[in-house]
């Protein structure tokens, strides 16, 4: 039973770990669904995080979000087109914190089919620098969209600790694009 006495999202179980939150979001009108369907394995898009955040401030703004001096809140951006900017201007003026903009070395280009190109190289090149067991998990989980406990199977682990390897895996990855150390 969901924190307003519905049912909430049946796709949802209780027992995730993304329970509470997505419930109270739900509750507070920040996210809708579809129906009574979060599909919470679907990709999200732009408009609908641009939703999430509206929501979010208009209902902040209700509550008066208190923020201390001290907590030292940074609101970190890439923006290719200059879009997200702005939504990094709106959460600093709802937090009080500090907009830092993140600028690759190299610029990208402005066509969007190079774009893809070279995001797509770069991360094609940062995968294959990774174990071949991480490969296989980042793929099976993001590509055929495996549930942990398939995964899990595979790898010879439990749900959660397949779950982990993910996490390991996606921050492995991370660190090689951040780094650079692929190129």
């Amino acid at each position: 039973m969901a924190a307003d006495g519905t049912d909430g999202y049946r796709d949802v179980e209780p027992a995730a770990w993304y329970y509470e939150a997505v419930d109270w979001a739900r509750v507070n009108g920040i996210i809708g669904g579809d129906g009574n369907v979060f599909d919470p394995q679907g990709k999200i898009t732009r408009a609908e995080t641009a939703s999430m955040l509206y929501h979010w401030r208009a209902d902040s703004e209700e509550e008066n979000v208190t923020v201390n001096e001290n907590d030292g809140i940074l609101i970190a951006y890439f923006s290719h087109t200059g879009n997200t900017r702005g939504v990094a201007g709106d959460i600093a003026g709802i937090t009080g914190g500090d907009v830092f903009e993140i600028v690759p070395l190299e610029p990208y280009p402005e066509d969007y089919d190079a774009i893809a190109e070279r995001s797509h190289a770069e991360l094609a090149a940062a995968l294959a620098r990774l174990p071949e067991q991480t490969q296989e998990e980042i793929f099976r989980y993001y590509f055929l969209r495996q549930p942990q406990r398939v995964i899990g199977v595979h790898i010879g682990r439990t749900r959660s600790t397949a779950g982990r390897h993910i996490q390991l895996a996606l921050q492995r990855l991370r660190l090689l694009m951040e780094g650079k150390d692929h190129e």
